[in-house]
């Protein structure tokens, strides 16, 4: 049942999708809806909405580190790496984006970066718990 309403609401942003290409939120939707169903070429198709949604409106912070996160799960770090850069140059450095980062560099095999990003979380925000678990 679960997997059929996701179909579903799969359907309708695709539906929005054509009525109204050029709008970034129903991009982000449909992007965030793929990926969360997982079927095969999902999050490839997934990735290509967050793409759009970027194109639509230009830069945000928040597709930006969505996007990074699917594309560590897909295991292509040096573009999450990327994608977390951009958002912590738009955002100034918020904690997510730089744990983010530090998470990507971190499967990457790159330690010392990680460690830096994770430190740079914890000055961007004492408080920031994922930071402190993963140093």
């Amino acid at each position: 049942l679960t997997h059929t309403r996701k179909d579903l609401g799969i359907a309708w942003l695709e539906e929005g999708q054509r009525l109204k290409p050029g709008v970034a939120m129903s991009h982000v939707l449909l992007g965030l809806r793929l990926v969360g169903r997982g079927a095969p070429g999902d999050v490839e198709e997934g990735l290509r909405h967050f793409e759009r949604a970027l194109e639509c409106d230009g830069p945000n912070r928040f597709v930006l580190c969505r996007m990074a996160f699917e594309l560590i799960r897909a295991g292509r770090c040096e573009e999450a790496i990327a994608r977390f850069t951009e958002a912590i140059e738009l955002s100034g450095g918020e904690p997510e984006d730089w744990n983010g980062r530090g998470l990507a560099r971190e499967q990457k095999g790159d330690l010392v970066g990680a460690e830096q990003d994770f430190r740079r979380a914890v000055e961007a925000e004492s408080s920031y718990a994922f930071a402190h678990a993963t140093l």
